[in-house]
């Protein structure tokens, strides 16, 4: 399967979700790409918020080329966001958020996460291919007028790590350092409200 046509197909399909926004409830309020962050090299998706935006549920799907694993990878992923402090130090029509937070559970597609049949069942406590990842970040937004297709674009950043690195540090802390834990992405969010 070529994963990375999905991220591709999510941003194309960004103005038929624009246009129908107001016609029912399961059409998504944003979609999203986003580089790295352990959700793939690339991943897009779309996603839902509250109605103060403050909380978002994002569905998105990523890719790793063959070149950076010993195979392409999908990566399958669901995220909760949510915004923590949001300043008013940018007039409108920007908007600064310095602190968000969130997890997120990934689940990878491919054969590189399958335990040889050698090990016996349970040698490995972990999952092969199911992470669930915390993160902390923030966004810088701007808000369009109605001849957009959307009305509202955020660039966001995030840090984060997930339970079997923080598991790695805890147990070898004199071996590993804090900053080698951690993984960072950056996103676009394109909301239709």
């Amino acid at each position: 399967m070529k994963y990375y046509l999905l991220p591709i197909a999510f941003l194309i399909c960004l103005p038929f979700a624009a246009y129908a926004q107001g016609s029912h409830w399961l059409i998504p309020d944003h979609v999203t790409i986003q580089f790295a962050g352990s959700m793939g090299l690339v991943a897009g998706g779309f996603g839902y918020a509250n109605e103060s935006n403050r909380m978002h549920l994002d569905l998105l799907m990523g890719y790793v080329p063959k070149q950076y694993s010993y195979n392409q990878l999908g990566v399958a992923s669901l995220k909760y966001t949510q915004v923590i402090w949001r300043s008013r130090l940018l007039p409108e029509p920007w908007s600064l958020t310095p602190l968000t937070g969130g997890a997120y559970l990934t689940y990878t597609f491919g054969k590189n996460f399958r335990w040889p049949e050698h090990y016996a069942k349970g040698y490995y406590w972990w999952s092969e291919s199911l992470r669930p990842n915390v993160f902390l970040g923030g966004n810088v937004s701007k808000k369009f007028d109605s001849t957009y297709s959307f009305s509202r674009i955020t660039f966001y950043y995030e840090v984060g790590t997930n339970e079997l690195k923080l598991t790695s540090y805890y147990v070898n802390p004199d071996m590993i350092s804090p900053l080698q834990i951690l993984h960072a992405g950056l996103g676009l969010r394109f909301s239709f409200r």
